[in-house]
């Protein structure tokens, strides 16, 4: 199961990669476009994601602390060194 997500992933992020510069061009966003792929992949969607926070509150607590890890990493690497 995992492998399956890890594949998911990956796949995810190198078409995000090969479709970078044309994202450039387009009034939307990289986050917008994961925003999108995770509405399909949940309930609402093709039902491939359980979301339920009782259940798998761990999980949720590592993915929020990475996300908010990430989100520090690019801010950080958006600052100029004046």
């Amino acid at each position: 199961m995992h492998a399956y997500w890890i594949l998911l992933v990956g796949l995810l992020l190198v078409l995000m990669a090969f479709v970078g510069s044309a994202m450039d061009k387009l009034p939307i966003t990289p986050g917008l476009i994961y925003l999108l792929i995770g509405y399909a992949l949940g309930p609402a969607g093709f039902d491939m994601i359980d979301l339920n926070p009782v259940r798998h509150a761990k999980t949720f607590e590592v993915l929020a602390e990475f996300a908010v890890a990430v989100s520090l990493f690019v801010v950080g690497l958006k600052l100029r060194v004046a």
